[in-house]
């Protein structure tokens, strides 16, 4: 969305010095996508240093930049003095959503996130009447990146918001303003520094406190969690899906891949679907997005349709076929306790008679009893049969230990790389499973480049 020169003044307090551009102003934070007529917001972040991107995005069409330090660009270029870029990015953001009158629809929780966001935008309508963050942008760099980057023409937006540190949620919920919200699964994710899961409930629930009922609240009817979320919203209007609900799930089916489909039953009538996302937990992914197509009295079959088109985000739940009738499930973009056992599961549902590999990285963030829960989880590899571990990292040798199989423990992803080639993969199903840091997505990539078919 683009922001006249006047509403910029407005959101920021300052005029600025130089040229005030005669024309609507479209936003950035990333030189590499600067075009004529832009606000180049100069940011300091922990790998890059906004300044010194600050004559590519002028030589690129940028009229106008946002700085932390008084700059003499020349008269002719708008320069915009502010303490604290981040925070006039945000600001711009939120007139940016003030001067747009479409629904946005906050997505948040703790795992799943991505998945519900891209199911909900494809529930809700076309690209052209929806827009949805990128990837997985939902923090307070990457939601003003998605407000600021729709058209600002759509009649919905879908944000995802996450939140690492108290207080994260209520700073993209005053920038976003959303009026409906939906819940992914509630765990022990970022527990370490949200103070446990009350803490993890508190923050995530801080999106709909204080609702009324002129905004909605979508949840699981089976989740705890979310029923003790939905109390803090004062009375929004609360949808809820699964048994005894408006919407829920039937005669679940699972192909050789994992991939569901089912029927659905709302207002006494019966519809098919048939995913294209492995697991069958995104069938709940899919009830969180239908009920909210719902709530906006969007056709359910239209919506049905455009969710079984929704394709597995890079690194999650990634299918590949490998040497020798083998599987490499790559589901190495995060962890958590409940996804990866998830993963483990799906993993060992459709091996049918081939061995199982697994190389699990350390879960992070996941607090006090991060070696407890490493050790559950390699007593689950165990449980289900898997023939081989590898671990990456500090913790997740703990979960080698307790599953008793054969394996090997390697503190960083490099040293697995140098040693990939001693291990057969081929026909085999090989899970890789490990926290975002870890960066397990160089093993799947070069299982890919030995292995191919």
């Amino acid at each position: 969305m683009r922001l006249t020169p006047q509403n910029i003044i407005k959101a920021l307090g300052k005029k600025g010095s130089g040229q005030v551009p005669p024309n609507n102003l479209y936003i950035t934070n990333d030189s590499r996508k600067v075009k004529e007529n832009s606000l180049f917001v100069a940011m300091n972040g922990k790998k890059t240093n906004g300044k010194k991107f600050i004559k590519q995005a002028i030589q690129k069409g940028a009229s106008a930049i946002i700085s932390n330090e008084k700059l003499n660009l020349g008269k002719k270029i708008w320069v915009l003095n502010h303490k604290d870029p981040q925070t006039a990015y945000g600001k711009l953001a939120n007139t940016a959503r003030k001067e747009w009158d479409g629904n946005v629809i906050g997505i948040t929780g703790s795992i799943g996130k991505s998945t519900i966001k891209d199911l909900t935008a494809a529930a809700l309508g076309t690209n052209e009447d929806v827009a949805a963050s990128p990837y997985s942008f939902n923090n307070e760099i990457g939601l003003p990146y998605s407000i600021l980057n729709a058209k600002g023409t759509e009649k919905y937006m879908v944000l995802e918001m996450g939140a690492k540190n108290p207080g994260d949620i209520n700073y993209l919920k005053k920038i976003a303003e959303p009026n409906c919200a939906i819940y992914s699964f509630i765990c022990n994710s970022h527990a370490e520094y949200l103070g446990g899961i009350q803490g993890v409930i508190k923050e995530k629930g801080s999106l709909v406190s204080g609702w009324k009922e002129d905004k909605s609240l979508v949840i699981s009817s089976k989740n705890n969690h979310h029923r003790e979320i939905s109390k803090l919203s004062s009375g929004a209007k609360i949808i809820k899906w699964g048994p005894g609900e408006q919407i829920d799930s039937e005669e679940i089916k699972l192909d050789k891949y994992g991939i569901p489909s089912f029927k659905i039953k709302h207002k006494n009538k019966t519809y098919k679907v048939n995913l294209s996302l492995p697991g069958s937990f995104q069938v709940g992914n899919s009830l969180a997005a239908l009920s909210a197509a719902i709530n906006f009295n969007v056709d359910l079959n239209n919506a049905i349709t455009r969710i079984e088109k929704v394709k597995p985000l890079p690194h999650r739940k990634e299918i590949h076929e490998i040497r020798n009738n083998g599987i490499l499930l790559d589901d190495c973009y995060n962890a958590g306790a409940k996804s990866t056992k998830e993963s483990i599961r799906w993993a060992s549902s459709i091996s049918v008679k081939r061995p199982k590999v697994m190389i699990l990285g350390d879960i992070l963030e996941t607090g006090n009893n991060e070696i407890k829960m490493h050790k559950e989880i390699g007593k689950i590899i165990k449980d289900n049969q898997y023939s081989q571990l590898l671990t990456v990292g500090n913790l997740a040798k703990h979960a080698l230990k307790e599953s008793g199989i054969d394996g090997s423990h390697y503190q960083k992803t490099d040293d697995l790389l140098n040693d990939l080639k001693k291990y057969d993969f081929s026909a085999k199903v090989i899970l890789v499973k490990g926290s975002r840091s870890i960066r397990l997505e160089k093993i799947t990539k070069k299982i890919r480049e030995i292995f191919s078919t």
